[in-house]
């Protein structure tokens, strides 16, 4: 990931401590010196995502209700509570609730009055209110704090106060990243971490002599969960683009996870953040394990060996994760926390951490966080089981792994309706719906069958989730609703759900399970339609989203288009015939070379071979006829000005080449109205048999 700047500037501070860092602890004077007078306090001008004017509303308010339900743990300690304030109150700001945000700064100065963020923070809010007077004020106390005589001797309450300054800015950034990335491999993301490690490992070297040892415990942990995200990019990165670089950044963050959370461990910790790391190093370890043994990755088996056997022998010495649940037993966030860390590691000891969560507090207007995440290792089990044995979804067991499943949502969403909650209960009714053995969706004399009721439950809670929160923007909603419109023979409704979801996916990504349905509907559409006015628009339609299938999605034709093309061959025929007719020449050879390697393997009778070899010839002349065509007009034509271009530039998304990537944000009637003018244009007639 060599694209990764190593130091990316966001400002001041984090030049200086990318450029000058030394080992922790080992800090000089000088350098001391330095970082204390570059350092710019405050959050605005991070790059925190929920600062930009993109972000929704709905999906700020829930992340801050994350944070909110933070703070207001009663075993969280004030470093950490203070942090969290400074963050909550940019949210607030973000969600246009100033006087909110304003009174939450002013909350931590009382706590704090030396606090540089909330200085700076509440500054720039009273500034943006036009309180110049008040921004002024605040900044004269900062520029004090900052330019007295003790910073040039570094007295221990310049360092401290920097320090801490950092070590909350390092906190904004790492629990900023959310949400998945935008961009194709996290970099964003990765690079917020990166400069959260630098700010945290600064903040170390300057306040390692004058910061109390629990202040620094936190640090320490939250260096670790911060090493801990970077670790889960690169294994995620892994999966697609795996290099000498990838392989080394997961060795060294895996090694400063564990590093860091047994020092959590030395630091004589509260028992709420010793039974946290004792859960993190379990699962940092086995879910590296995992991945390292599934993809195969190779020369990283025998270091993760290596690590295992330190990891097992520290959780020998320091304790079990069930000592760690007894640690925190009465403390249900900590544990649904635990739970969640567990929930892919080992099914068993998150059951029993959420056991333990709901025990403590059964209230879901408390603890809703409990009842989603009990609901979720139901439908996961019984998605597992059915996966090994198919024929057993309508087994008692599994009904009942249903039903459970079902009851705790609905308790979750008593106490918060967000999207992530309305899509989990949908697909548990929809997995009971698809467990009975059902054929029709209504009866004989025209009732609706109990399968037909349920879907339509699910469909009620998919479209609930698309009110909530970021549901509109989550390609999961949109991939559930299309597949319960599909067992309800909604197909138009799910085709368009589907291509919703295709839109949402990111660029590159090497999951498929949303345009694999969408062409295999339409290529059913063009089939079904052949005889009719609506075949040629069908036809159209299903080439543009084979073009984005092939563009966007890194190993969809290794994993599924060539089935689709032994189901489909005359579709993918027809498709190469569109991409000839919009002279898109480089879409239209792939899709016949796809088909012959395919016709060459399953050896159809009678061979297709003649057909795509008849398709190449007419592809080559049109190509000449074009070329020869485009020389004519060019020295015809005298040269047009830079407007006129411009406005005759909008004929076709994909050139004459195709090299361009084609925009799927394009209603598909424009797609078909382009077919459709082409085919008059040249006057050839639309895919002859």
């Amino acid at each position: 990931m060599s694209h990764l700047r190593d130091n990316p500037s966001f400002g001041e501070t984090q030049v200086q401590a990318g450029t000058t860092a030394s080992t922790e602890g080992q800090q000089s004077q000088g350098n001391s010196y330095e970082y204390i007078l570059e350092h710019k306090p405050g959050h605005f001008h991070l790059p925190l995502t929920i600062l930009r004017p993109s972000s929704d509303q709905r999906d700020i308010q829930l992340k801050k209700y994350r944070l909110s339900d933070q703070f207001n743990n009663p075993d969280e300690v004030e470093c950490t509570k203070l942090a969290l304030l400074n963050f909550i109150s940019i949210f607030e700001y973000a969600l246009q609730h100033v006087d909110q945000a304003r009174e939450t700064a002013k909350h931590v100065l009382e706590k704090d009055p030396s606090n540089l963020n909330a200085l700076n923070n509440l500054a720039h809010i009273n500034r943006m209110s036009g309180m110049e007077s008040e921004a002024k004020r605040l900044e004269a106390k900062i520029t004090t704090l900052q330019d007295t005589e003790g910073v040039s001797t570094c007295e221990p309450i310049a360092k401290a106060l920097v320090a801490r300054s950092m070590a909350e800015q390092a906190f904004a950034l790492t629990y900023d990243v959310f949400d998945k990335d935008e961009d194709d491999e996290g970099t964003e993301q990765t690079e917020k971490l990166f400069n959260a490690q630098k700010l945290y490992q600064t903040a170390f070297e300057i306040g390692n002599a004058v910061i109390d040892a629990r202040e620094k415990m936190t640090w320490s942990f939250f260096k670790a969960f911060n090493s801990k995200r970077i670790l889960s990019q690169y294994l995620h990165l892994s999966v697609h683009k795996y290099d000498q670089e990838v392989k080394e950044m997961i060795t060294k963050n895996l090694d400063k996870s564990i590093a860091g959370f047994t020092e959590v461990l030395h630091q004589k910790p509260t028992p709420l953040y010793k039974a946290q790391a004792l859960v993190y190093i379990s699962c940092v370890m086995s879910r590296t394990e995992y991945a390292v043994q599934k993809m195969n990755l190779p020369g990283l088996q025998m270091q993760i060996s290596t690590f295992k056997e330190k990891v097992t022998t520290l959780l020998q010495e320091e304790g079990s994760v069930n000592h760690a649940i007894d640690l925190v037993k009465n403390n249900h966030r900590v544990l649904n926390t635990m739970a969640l860390a567990l929930k892919s590691e080992n099914v068993a000891e998150a059951e029993a951490t959420i056991k333990a969560s709901l025990e403590t507090e059964s209230d879901p207007n408390i603890n809703w966080y409990g009842y989603l995440l009990k609901g979720e290792l139901a439908l996961d089990r019984y998605k597992r089981t059915t996966k090994e044995h198919p024929k057993t979804k309508g087994d008692p067991g599994n009904i009942e792994l249903l039903n459970s499943s079902i009851l705790n949502l609905k308790t979750c969403l008593e106490g918060m309706k967000s999207s992530i909650n309305y899509n989990v209960l949908g697909e548990a009714i929809m997995k009971l719906a698809l467990s009975k053995s059902w054929t029709t969706l209504h009866t004989d004399d025209g009732r609706e069958t109990e399968a037909y009721m349920h879907l339509r439950q699910a469909l009620d809670c998919f479209n609930e989730a698309l009110k909530k929160d970021y549901g509109a923007r989550d390609p999961r909603t949109h991939a559930l609703r299309a597949e319960c419109l599909k067992y309800l023979q909604e197909h138009k409704q799910a085709v368009e759900s589907w291509k919703r979801a295709v839109e949402l996916d990111r660029e590159s990504t090497s999951y498929w399970g949303n345009i694999r349905p969408l062409l295999t509907m339409l290529l059913k559409q063009c089939k079904k339609t052949s005889d009719s006015e609506s075949w040629q628009p069908a036809v159209a339609e299903t080439a543009t989203y084979l073009k984005v299938a092939l563009s966007k999605y890194e190993t969809v034709y290794d994993k599924f288009i060539p089935k689709l093309i032994e189901q489909f061959p005359e579709e993918f025929l027809q498709a190469a015939d569109y991409f000839r007719i919009r002279n898109d020449f480089t879409m239209a050879r792939k899709i016949l070379h796809f088909v012959d390697q395919v016709s060459q393997t399953y050896r159809w009778t009678p061979p297709l071979q003649q057909e795509v070899e008849e398709r190449r010839r007419r592809i080559k002349q049109e190509t000449d006829e074009c070329q020869e065509a485009l020389a004519n007009i060019s020295i015809q034509q005298p040269e047009r000005s830079e407007d006129e271009q411009t406005a005759a530039s909008d004929v076709s998304e994909e050139g004459a080449t195709g090299g361009e990537v084609l925009d799927e944000r394009l209603p598909a009637t424009k797609e078909q109205r382009a077919f459709n003018t082409l085919h008059f244009k040249f006057g050839i007639p639309l895919f002859p048999f």
